[in-house]
């Protein structure tokens, strides 16, 4: 019962990725001594997981989405001895689509008042909220927001503040309010008869 030979490297990592997270099962070690115990796995190559039984998954949570990750795997022996390792690159899902912004009054209209921004998105992932910024003032979570003078960019996104992850970006330039008086005549032409 004495094994002194590590095992061969994995062949192959199967995956199934989510917007922020990554399951991974690690496939093809051996060992011909004391047999295959599992697999270490690790996205960075210095911090590994504890063994994960053959056969088993591990899932790696808290990335940000549409995110390329390194996926490393090492096959552990029954006598705890480690392979060399093996890797794969894995992606993260993204969005399809961005965030929706609509202008209660449409462009092409001109209005003398304010235009509110309507901030919409399908379906908002878990972790995930919408907020705007008006120009280049601060984020502010929320749906609305309302728009006094002309030329105003309205930026919306989904934030995941938790991982600092920002996705489905988008922005509305508001060029339709004008709240400035036309000048008065400067004569009458008139005919008399």
């Amino acid at each position: 019962n004495i094994d002194k030979t590590a095992p061969t490297a994995p062949t192959g990592i199967e995956s199934s990725a989510t917007m922020n997270s990554i399951t991974v099962t690690a496939s093809g070690g051996t060992d011909s001594i004391s047999g295959v115990a599992g697999y270490q796995y690790s996205t960075n190559g210095t911090s590994w997981t504890e063994t994960i039984k053959e056969g088993e998954s591990y899932t790696f949570s808290g990335i940000k989405a549409g995110t390329e990750v390194t996926i490393y795997a090492k096959t552990v022996d029954n006598a705890g001895q480690i392979s060399t390792e093996y890797q794969e690159i894995v992606n993260t899902t993204g969005v399809e689509e961005n965030v929706t912004l609509t202008s209660s009054i449409p462009e092409g209209t001109w209005t003398n008042g304010n235009i509110t921004v309507t901030l919409s998105y399908g379906s908002i992932p878990s972790g995930y909220e919408l907020q705007y910024k008006v120009g280049s003032g601060n984020w502010i979570a929320g749906t609305s927001v309302t728009v006094a003078q002309n030329n105003t960019t309205v930026t919306g996104r989904l934030y995941n503040t938790t991982l600092d992850d920002e996705i489905a970006v988008n922005s509305v330039t508001i060029t339709n309010i004008d709240k400035t008086a036309p000048t008065a005549p400067t004569g009458i032409e008139s005919s008399a008869t």
